[in-house]
């Protein structure tokens, strides 16, 4: 088993962590399954907005990080809004989220430090010297 690397990030769908027939705490070694497809975000009527989109995992392997979050457009950035649970190895935080379709930018907050998905290599500018993550959701 590969050692992982402090910091290495990783989001993926539940469906494709099943399908590679990895946990979803191991979701950080699987391949991503975030397409690059067109925005469908805000398609569609508010109650298929809410039915529609896929459960994502959010993967963070963070030694000596004691509270990480994700945060993203879909939750107006607030970087409280998504704590990630702290699982069974040291460091290795997730968190699961149901996302609806169409593209996403998002960042996790390790200890109060914004950080970009290193292993994503999906990403803009955020305005600021950095990079947002950028996720794209198929139905």
């Amino acid at each position: 088993m590969a050692k992982a690397r402090s910091g290495a990030v990783k989001a993926q769908t539940v469906e494709s962590a099943q399908k590679s027939h990895k946990s979803p705490m191991r979701a950080h070694r699987a391949e991503r399954n975030a397409e690059s497809l067109p925005s469908t975000a805000r398609a569609g009527a508010p109650h298929e907005r809410a039915t529609k989109g896929k459960t994502v995992v959010f993967s963070l392997i963070h030694p000596g990080a004691s509270r990480v979050f994700v945060a993203g457009d879909w939750s107006g950035w607030d970087p409280l809004s998504s704590p990630m649970e702290l699982g069974e190895s040291a460091g290795a935080f997730r968190l699961e989220l149901h996302l609806p379709p169409g593209r996403h930018e998002y960042k996790f907050i390790v200890d109060g430090a914004w950080r970009e998905d290193t292993e994503n290599p999906n990403r803009v500018p955020d305005g600021c010297g950095g990079f947002n993550s950028v996720l794209r959701i198929e139905v």
